[in-house]
């Protein structure tokens, strides 16, 4: 999972732009790091689980999700690979 990356600078309540100090900037960019890392190991444990046999509502209880909501981001494509949304 890809989505822009942090610049530094966010809009302020007047429409202006007004910069990031650099301690929050780099707390941001290593949280958000580790959370592609865990949305790529939860990947692989979801699909780990399905090998194994567990059905998709025992791993949406899991993760505090329904059925569907894992089917869906989890499924398989029909090529084969882990489709990630």
């Amino acid at each position: 999972m890809s989505g822009p990356r942090f610049d530094g600078e966010h809009p302020n309540k007047t429409g202006g732009r007004r910069g990031i100090d650099g301690t929050h900037a780099k707390k941001l960019s290593k949280l958000a790091e580790a959370r592609r890392q865990a949305d790529d190991e939860l990947a692989l444990v979801v699909d780990a689980a399905r090998t194994a046999g567990v059905a998709w509502h025992i791993i949406g209880a899991a993760l505090g999700v329904s059925r569907q909501a894992v089917q869906q981001r989890y499924g398989r494509n029909p090529s084969g690979p882990l489709e990630a949304l």
